[in-house]
């Protein structure tokens, strides 16, 4: 019995790390996006000292796809930039286009022909994925490339985060955008091809996702490994 047991644990151990060996990540982007209507996040910006507010206003759909509309809005409640989502959790969260409102007497809807990936659900850490399309009538080339790491933002410490760098060029212009997507919690830092960071201050109308029982089944049978492994060394 205690030998199916141990290869029980050492199939399930090593179902979890070869794909991390391998260089191939799966990942749950609804997760990390966490984005839903009814989410707010609240950013303070390094380059301006207002705090910067975005809410999940809307969900419709594109091109079959769900579209979630994310307004943002200053200090004073004035709305700014509204921006669309596109959430194919199997495959990737994507950035459809945004509406400039600064108070003009028109609003002017600017989408990515393709939606530009910003978020992938497989993909390999480090390696460049080419990007390509039109923006507002001008196109555009680059890549998108994904790590992970820790980041420390003012409402804490999150060490299963995914940085994601997108660079583009339009012809004439390199633009750098960096986002960081923390499990459970969304966007937690951004930082702009002008040098302006956001950092997550503070968030409502969810509760991060918990750690998955999963893990927590992974990280008893490691001790349970452990254990064996030590009532052996001293056997």
């Amino acid at each position: 019995m205690s030998n199916k047991v141990n290869f029980y644990w050492l199939a399930l151990i090593m179902g979890l790390v070869l794909p991390k060996v391998s260089g191939a990540v799966t990942i749950n982007i609804a997760q990390y996006a966490n984005i839903a209507v009814g989410h707010g996040w609240v950013y303070q910006q390094s380059l301006y000292p207002e705090a910067w507010r975005v809410e999940v206003d809307s969900v419709t759909t594109r091109n079959a796809y769900a579209v979630y509309l994310l307004q943002e809005y200053d200090s004073s409640g004035f709305r700014n930039d509204q921006n669309f989502i596109s959430t194919d959790f199997s495959v990737a969260l994507y950035d459809v286009g945004w509406l400039n409102d600064y108070g003009q007497p028109t609003e002017e809807l600017r989408f990515w022909e393709p939606p530009v990936s910003r978020l992938l659900a497989d993909f390999m850490p480090g390696q460049a994925y080419p990007l390509s399309g039109t923006h507002a009538g001008m196109a555009f080339t680059g890549n998108l490339a994904i790590v992970q790491e820790t980041v420390t933002v003012p409402v804490g410490t999150f060490s299963d985060t995914w940085k994601v760098t997108q660079t583009f060029n339009d012809g004439s212009q390199d633009y750098v955008f960096s986002y960081w997507y923390a499990k459970g919690m969304g966007l937690v830092k951004r930082e702009q091809e002008d040098g302006n960071i956001w950092e997550l201050t503070g968030y409502y109308g969810f509760t991060p996702v918990p750690v998955p029982a999963a893990v927590w089944l992974f990280g008893s049978g490691l001790l349970g490994l452990i254990g064996v492994a030590r009532r052996r060394n001293y056997a």
